[in-house]
C-alpha cells in the first residue's frame, strides 16, 4: 500500500475509531493494522491523533515580463539624454527625443524595443528605472516654500505635454542653485527663463536666493525680451510668490491695474488673476507642492 493510501485509509478510520465504543475500537484496530502493516501501538496513535490535512496552495501564476533588458538599457540611455527626469515627465517626452536621437544616429532600436518604448506608462518608466536611480547622482531641489503657506496643492506641474502655447511670451522660469553636492553655505543661482513656444533662453546670476534678487533679475529679463511678456510659469518657490504680493499691493494701493501691469511688463489679466486669488485665499493663495490638479493655475 502506497503511502498517500495510507493517508486516505487513515483519515476515514480516524473518524470511526473516534465515534466507536471501547469494544468497537478493537475490530477497527485490527483491520487497520492488518491493511496498513503498522506497529499495534503506533496505530493507536495515528487514529487517536490523526494528522492534520494542509489545504493544497495554488501555484502563483506570474505574468511574462514585458519590457526585456534591451528596452530597459535603451530606456536608461535616453533617460540620461534628458537629464535624468522623473517619469513622468520622461514618458511624455520620449516620442520627440526617440526621433531626434535617431535622426542624428545617437541610438538605433529595433522596432520591437521602440514600441515599447512609445506605449510605456510613467509607473513602469520609473521602476525600470530605480536600479539606475540608485547608482547615480542627482541634483538637489533648494525650492522651499513659504512656511505660511497651507495651500501647497492648488499649483500643478506643468509636463512636457501640456504646453501648448501658440504665441512667443510665456516663460518657464526657475533658479539653478550652483551648490555642489551640498546645500550648506553660499553659493551662487543661475535665474533661467525659457520661452516655451520659440526657445529663446535668457540665464542671469543671481547672488542670493531672495525676492528683491528675483525681481532684478526678472525686470533684466524683461529688458532683453524680443517679445511682450503675456504670462510666465514657476515653482512655488517664496521668491517667485512674494514678487506677485509686491505686484498686488501696488494695485491695491490706489495705483491703476493696467499701469502696474505696463511698468512690470506683464499682462494686465495676469495681475487681475493674482489679485483675485488673493482675495479669495488670502494669505493661502499662491500656494502648491508641485502635485497636478484640474484647474489649471498660470503663475
Amino acid at each position: 500500500m502506497s503511502v498517500s493510501s495510507r493517508r486516505e485509509l487513515l483519515m476515514v478510520m480516524a473518524k470511526r475509531y473516534s465515534k466507536a465504543s471501547a469494544i468497537e475500537r478493537q475490530p477497527i484496530l485490527n483491520e487497520f493494522v492488518l491493511s496498513t502493516g503498522y506497529e499495534r501501538n503506533y496505530a493507536i496513535s495515528l487514529l487517536c491523533h490523526p494528522p492534520v490535512s494542509r489545504p493544497v496552495k495554488a501555484s502563483v501564476r506570474r505574468r511574462s515580463k514585458t519590457y526585456g533588458p534591451l528596452t530597459q538599457t535603451a530606456l536608461e540611455e535616453i533617460w540620461h539624454v534628458a537629464g535624468d527626469i522623473c517619469g513622468k515627465r520622461l514618458v511624455s517626452m520620449l516620442p520627440d527625443l526617440i526621433d531626434s536621437l535617431e535622426r542624428f544616429n545617437e541610438i538605433s532600436l529595433s522596432p520591437h524595443v521602440r514600441r515599447h518604448l512609445l506605449t510605456i506608462s510613467a509607473a513602469t518608466c520609473d521602476r525600470l528605472l530605480s536600479q539606475a536611480r540608485r547608482t547615480h547622482p542627482h541634483g538637489f531641489c533648494t525650492t522651499k516654500p513659504a512656511p505660511q503657506m497651507l495651500l501647497r496643492s492648488q499649483i500643478p506641474v506643468r509636463t512636457f505635454s501640456d504646453w501648448n502655447e501658440q504665441i512667443p511670451g510665456f516663460l518657464e522660469v526657475d533658479l539653478v542653485a550652483h551648490c555642489g553636492d551640498s546645500v550648506r553655505g553660499d553659493y551662487l543661482f543661475t535665474f533661467t527663463g525659457v520661452d516655451v513656444h520659440t526657445g529663446w533662453t535668457r540665464c542671469l546670476p543671481v547672488a542670493i536666493k531672495s525676492m528683491i534678487s528675483t525681481t532684478r533679475a526678472m525686470e533684466l529679463l524683461r529688458r532683453h525680451l524680443p517679445f511682450p511678456l503675456p504670462g510666465i510659469d514657476t515653482d512655488n518657490g517664496g521668491e517667485f510668490i512674494k514678487f506677485k504680493y509686491r505686484v498686488i499691493r501696488v494695485v491695491e494701493a490706489g495705483k491703476p491695474l493696467a499701469q502696474v501691469a505696463r511698468e512690470n511688463e506683464i499682462h494686465p489679466n495676469l495681475v487681475a488673476k493674482w489679485r483675485t486669488q488673493l482675495s479669495a485665499y488670502g494669505a493661502e493663495a499662491f500656494q502648491g507642492n508641485g502635485n497636478a490638479y484640474t484647474h489649471e493655475a498660470k503663475v
